[in-house]
């Protein structure tokens, strides 16, 4: 596995620990199954929906694993920020 990837999977299981305080557990095991195949696209991407749809509040941490994900991933972190800043405690 290239070390960029082993990266991206080991900050997306850091983001889940964060999440672990507002997700629920079929929450958290939808995001994981993405992980466990290697869609770490799909598995951000799910983080943002299930925030965004389920009126989920984060704290600065979390959005701020998901800009540095989003930038190791080569994704517009700037429309991420500007997405979830309405969910920030």
């Amino acid at each position: 596995m290239d070390i960029k990837y082993k990266e991206i999977e080991a900050k997306l299981f850091e983001l889940i620990d964060m999440l672990k305080t507002c997700f629920t557990q079929t929450e958290l095991d939808e995001v994981i199954e993405f992980i466990k195949y290697n869609e770490y696209g799909l598995a951000l991407d799910t983080v943002i929906d299930i925030i965004i749809e389920e009126d989920k509040k984060i704290n600065n941490d979390i959005l701020n694993m998901m800009i540095k994900l989003s930038n190791i991933m080569n994704l517009d972190s700037e429309s991420l920020n500007k997405k979830m800043i309405a969910y920030i405690l």
